[in-house]
C-alpha cells in the first residue's frame, strides 16, 4: 500500500469522528453493548438520525450490531477507539486551557479593555 492510501484510510477512519452525533453515540457505548432505542433515548436527535450515524460508525468499522427478534444492538468493535477519543479530548482541554492562559495573560496587560473600547467581562 502506497503513503498516500495508508493517509486517505486514516483520514476516512478518523472522518467518523468528525461530527457530534457519532462521538456521543460512541461514548455511550463505552459501558458496553446497547440498542438502537436506548442508543436514540440517550441523544437529542431523531431516531433517523441515530439510524444514519450508526450507519456509517458500521460502514467505517467502528460498531457491530447484533440483532435479537425486531431490536438491533450495538457494540464498539474495537475497544482502543476510546483511546484515541480520550486522547483527543485531553487535546482540546489542553488547548483551552493554553487559549483561557492567553486570555489572561492580554486581560492583565491590556487591562481588560477589548479593542472596540467596551469594558471585557470579568
Amino acid at each position: 500500500m502506497e503513503r498516500k492510501d495508508l493517509y486517505q484510510r486514516e483520514s476516512d477512519l478518523c472522518r467518523i469522528l468528525t461530527h457530534p452525533v457519532r462521538l456521543h453515540l460512541l461514548d455511550e457505548l463505552r459501558g458496553g453493548e446497547k440498542s438502537a432505542g436506548e442508543l436514540c433515548a440517550g441523544l437529542d436527535t431523531t431516531s433517523a438520525n441515530v439510524s444514519a450515524h450508526l450507519a456509517q460508525l458500521r460502514k467505517a468499522g467502528a460498531v457491530t450490531v447484533r440483532r435479537e427478534g425486531q431490536k438491533l444492538y450495538y457494540s464498539v468493535k474495537y475497544g482502543r477507539i476510546f483511546e484515541a477519543f480520550d486522547i483527543m479530548r485531553e487535546v482540546l482541554m489542553a488547548v483551552l486551557s493554553d487559549q483561557e492562559a492567553l486570555y489572561e495573560e492580554m486581560k492583565t496587560t491590556y487591562g481588560g479593555k477589548r479593542r472596540d473600547g467596551a469594558k471585557s467581562k470579568s
